[in-house]
């Protein structure tokens, strides 16, 4: 059955996913901190950040590719994929913060659907990235995504992602130019570089891209709300 059909049925498949992690391990856990649980059904526990990272090598950049797929891309800045050939229908419902967005082909057949959810500062705080098929999610090809800020809300500090390749932890530091290095963590394998010169989001509007170098389309967060 696919999730979006209504935004009641949407909301409240969410918030009883809320879940508190137990079992996550890895080198850099804490104590686990509540977090949501979508599609990708991926849960992650806060950790300190790690030291900077070597610069990524060609290798390493080829590794990332792989752990984004088709659903993200973390340079030159953060961005959702759009699929080619689509365009961009969009709702939002204010009694949950959520909003979902569907690319759908010229014959109105939708192929991926984006669920926004938001804070009450209207900051995004956690994106799922669905693929679906004949009107049906495609099991295995979600991806989730958490957006972590600091502690006045101002300024995007990490990203935990889970793809169809694996996870993917962000972890930002200014650089002093404006733009943030980026050191990157990929699980399994704990492959860790840094990506200098990331262009920074302000975690509000939600960019999305046809291709790795384009420029990005935003989401506004002025959308026009779903009515029930």
């Amino acid at each position: 059955m696919r999730i979006g059909s209504s935004f009641d049925v949407v909301a409240a498949a969410i918030f009883a996913s809320l879940v508190f992690a137990s079992s996550l391990v890895d080198a850099f856990s804490l104590p686990p901190l509540p977090s949501f649980n979508f599609a990708s059904g991926f849960f992650w526990q806060r950790r300190p950040s790690p030291p900077l990272r070597p610069v990524a090598t060609a290798d390493d950049m080829a590794l990332l590719k792989e752990y984004c797929g088709s659903h993200i891309q973390l340079t030159p800045f953060f961005a959702v994929t759009q699929p080619e050939g689509t365009h961009v229908i969009q709702e939002k419902d204010a009694r949950y913060s959520l909003d979902k967005v569907e690319f759908s082909l010229e014959n109105d057949e939708v192929t991926r659907e984006l669920l926004v959810l938001r804070d009450n500062t209207q900051k995004i705080t956690h994106v799922e990235v669905m693929n679906i098929a004949n009107g049906d999610i495609v099991s295995g090809a979600s991806s989730g995504i958490q957006v972590h800020y600091d502690a006045r809300k101002e300024n995007i500090v990490s990203y935990k992602m889970q793809t169809p390749a694996g996870q993917i932890y962000v972890d930002l530091r200014p650089n002093g130019n404006g733009n943030n290095s980026a050191v990157i963590t990929l699980v399994p394998g704990f492959n860790s570089f840094t990506l200098p010169n990331v262009q920074p989001w302000d975690g509000v509007d939600l960019p999305f891209v046809f291709g790795p170098t384009n420029q990005p389309q935003l989401l506004a967060n002025s959308w026009q709300e779903h009515e029930t």
